[in-house]
């Protein structure tokens, strides 16, 4: 979806409702909202409001080049909700997209590997502090 303008009369909420979004949370005066795919940003702009895909990462590196997987996914903010047997660690960020780190030769990398399920958004993503598990 490219960029969406409403008339200013409708609340984010209203719009995302009738996009038939699901509301993830409010960050720096901007509702998320997301469909089976992407993440929105819904946020007034003067008179009216926009709708707009928010920035995602495909793949990056994380941390720094000696850094562990679980060492540069705190590092890039993310929280850490599993580690596999062969070091890699599974992650969420605040909006509940998911996240595998894993080691390269050049340090740490994050592929986005979709979304977090409803029961992992309960027990992480509702109150997300990069630092510490979350609570709820």
């Amino acid at each position: 979806m490219s960029d969406q303008f409403f008339d200013g009369k409708e609340t984010p909420e209203q719009i995302a409702a009738r996009l038939k979004l699901t509301v993830v949370h409010w960050h720096e005066e901007a509702l998320y909202a997301r469909d089976e795919n992407e993440l929105f940003e819904i946020k007034p702009e003067g008179a009216r409001i926009r709708v707009s895909p928010a920035s995602t990462v495909g793949e990056s590196y994380v941390g720094e080049d000696y850094h562990s997987p679980k060492e540069g996914a705190v590092h890039a903010g993310l929280t850490v909700i599993e580690e596999t047997t062969s070091g890699d660690v599974v992650a969420l960020d605040g909006f509940g997209r998911k996240y595998r780190v894993n080691k390269t030769g050049n340090g740490p990398m994050a592929s986005f590997r979709g979304w977090a399920s409803e029961e992992e958004l309960k027990q992480w993503a509702p109150q997300h502090r990069p630092w510490q598990k979350t609570t709820t």
